[in-house]
């Protein structure tokens, strides 16, 4: 190294050690010189305790290397991937001991070092794929002997046939989704090396219970028929129900799901209430963009929602309910969204006042909003007695109401389910007339008089009663 490196690199050391004690990522220039980015990164990651004190790098033998490469190899043809793989790759390579060309981005570094608390497992994953599952080696590269690995591997009984019909660009896909699924397994199954901690379809038999040995997780068998996943003709994964399974993680899944993206249609993560995700989701979620369908309830998740998140634009169903999300909701849900029937997000710590822009949404059919802190609206932007269906006087003492009138609009289109806050007492029961003799409220000719109290929804099809918070003398 000349004086000019020495000096850059002194620089960056003493830069690191600064920022580090004011509790921030240090920044750099936009690109790292290729003298600067491998060795900082791991200053970063040991000042950040992102990675165990020993080397993960003498955990990785050359086979494991050389299917890493494979897979990486795959990855930079991808035509059109995720973004996220550019982190990605940035990542294996740093985890897996392999010569790279990824440019790190200033930008990148915050993820790259969230990322590394997950080499474990992307290690554990990578010797699996390249020592333990003899399905990965179908239409592979030839060995380091020059013999072929797939005829070496279709005379192998224990693998499952539908494996063996793969053109030599399913096995490409297949490989990596095997990788990103065995990830995930290893990510979310706890602390213990002998047990997951998954309740159903572990990778030990003696376990977890399971259908079939063919249904768990890590078996020979196609990971298609691997519990809660399924395909398509072109047998990629488009469905992930990895939910009720106690997946356990305090960093969320690893970014290797993002290898699924391309064709991911259905991701659901639900009753996990051990899955955390530290302050935040993190941005990738943007690169789903062929969901349909997310499910994230009773979790642990919490933090505010990514930006990236409202750019999954064929989203029909998104169900965050009883988790501990926070931050104000964005203007662009209405906007980017509007294809989402579903909007299922009661129970959390949302904030500030509801967007009107969700009055865009007019395919919505179930919306459920109580049991968070939204701001109270004044009346001139709450539901007027002209856009209310719930008669005349409905609309008296407006100051507790929750929901702009765009909002209330929607039960004139396709909304049924429309549920928000009522402070315990705030509401009256009016008769329009006689009921018929009908005990129900429901079937009565009537309406629901908002009085007082800070959060009130008078055009809901469901209220619930939330106690005014008092302070103690």
């Amino acid at each position: 190294l000349d004086l000019r490196k020495i000096g850059v690199i002194i620089y960056c050391i003493s830069t690191i050690y600064r920022r580090r004690q004011e509790s921030v990522v240090p920044e750099f220039p936009k690109t790292m010189p290729s003298f600067l980015s491998r060795p900082l990164l791991l200053l970063l990651s040991a000042f950040n305790h992102a990675i165990p004190p020993a080397s993960a790098l003498e955990t990785v033998d050359e086979t494991s290397r050389s299917m890493a490469r494979e897979l990486l190899s795959t990855m930079s043809q991808f035509e059109n991937h995720p973004a996220s793989w550019n982190t990605l790759a940035a990542v294996m390579e740093e985890s897996f001991g392999v010569q790279g060309t990824t440019q790190i981005l200033n930008e990148n570094y915050h993820e790259i070092l969230q990322e590394r608390h997950h080499d474990h497992a992307r290690q554990k994953a990578l010797r699996w794929l390249s020592h333990e599952d003899q399905t990965s080696l179908i239409y592979s590269a030839d060995d380091s002997n020059g013999n072929s690995r797939n005829s070496q591997s279709e005379n192998d009984n224990n693998i499952n046939n539908s494996t063996k019909i793969l053109t030599e660009v399913q096995h490409e896909h297949h490989l990596l989704q095997r990788y990103a699924l065995a990830t995930i397994y290893f990510a979310t199954s706890g602390t213990s090396e002998s047990s997951s901690s998954w309740t159903s379809c572990a990778a030990s038999p003696s376990n977890t219970p399971c259908e079939s040995d063919t249904s768990r997780y890590l078996s020979p068998s196609t990971h298609l028929q691997w519990e809660g996943i399924n395909g398509n003709k072109d047998k990629v994964v488009t469905w992930l129900d990895l939910s009720s399974r106690n997946l356990t993680s305090n960093y969320f899944l690893p970014m290797e799901v993002t290898l699924l993206a391309p064709w991911l249609q259905l991701l659901w993560l639900s009753e996990n209430p051990y899955l955390e995700a530290g302050n935040n989701l993190p941005e990738w979620m943007g690169d789903f963009g062929n969901l349909i369908s997310l499910s994230m309830y009773r979790t642990g998740l919490a933090g505010p929602l990514p930006d990236s998140l409202y750019e999954l634009s064929k989203l029909t169903s998104l169900r965050l309910y009883k988790n501990r999300f926070s931050g104000r909701l964005l203007e662009e849900i209405g906007d980017k969204l509007s294809n989402l029937k579903w909007l299922w997000i009661h129970e959390n710590e949302f904030t500030g006042v509801v967007p009107s822009s969700i009055g865009n949404l007019v395919q919505l059919e179930g919306l459920t909003l109580h049991g968070n802190r939204f701001n109270v609206l004044s009346v001139d932007n709450a539901v007027n007695e002209e856009e209310s269906d719930e008669g005349e006087g409905a609309q008296e003492n407006l100051k507790g109401n929750v929901l702009p009138r765009e909002v209330c609009a929607l039960r004139k289109k396709k909304l049924v389910h429309l549920w928000g806050d009522c402070e315990d007492g705030s509401l009256e029961w009016i008769e329009n007339g006689d009921s018929g003799g009908s005990e129900s409220k429901s079937e009565t000719k009537g309406y629901y008089k908002v009085l007082e109290g800070v959060r009130a929804c008078s055009c809901c099809t469901k209220c619930f009663p939330r106690k005014v918070e008092t302070k103690s003398h």
